[in-house]
């Protein structure tokens, strides 16, 4: 379990996740929408407030995460806590794009008006692979409630 505990927090990378947080930022701040920027919309920057606050969390805890381990403490099962968060902060990141660019955001690299060179076509999908990948996230959550949150099992 311990080396699945760190595989976890190797993939539930926080640091890449709000890059591409701040480029989906930067993607609002200047992709045009009905005769402005799509960031003018606040419904679409309650979205991006959100997803940015979730990111800055991850980013947080996985400091915390990392500091227990330079203490030489062994992750916990807190690692499953992670992944879960990571993915779902993800997938919004991922989606919040997708509104932002709307039925542009099919654009793979290459085609004419495909933004950034299409890389949101493919965090698109790339973004459903992270409940599968590691564990998939029901086997996440039957770790958080069994280990965690001392249910049984079942």
């Amino acid at each position: 379990i311990t080396v699945l505990m760190h595989e976890r927090m190797a993939i539930g990378n926080t640091v890449i996740l709000h890059q591409y947080i701040n480029r989906v930022l930067e993607l609002a701040r200047r992709w045009p929408r009905d005769g402005g920027v799509a960031s003018a919309d606040p419904v679409l920057r309650q979205a991006l407030a959100q997803v940015y606050i979730e990111g800055r969390a991850l980013r947080l805890t996985g400091l915390r995460y990392i500091t227990r381990q330079l203490r030489g403490e062994a992750p916990g099962p807190e690692g499953s806590v992670l992944k879960l968060a990571f993915t779902d902060t993800y997938k919004k990141m991922a989606e919040a794009a997708t509104q932002i660019l709307g039925p542009a955001h099919q654009l793979w690299r290459g085609a004419p008006g495909a933004a950034d060179g299409g890389r949101w076509a493919f965090q698109a999908l790339f973004a459903l692979r992270f409940g599968i990948a590691g564990g998939t996230t029901e086997i996440q959550k039957n770790i958080v409630g069994e280990r965690i949150l001392g249910l049984p099992k079942g």
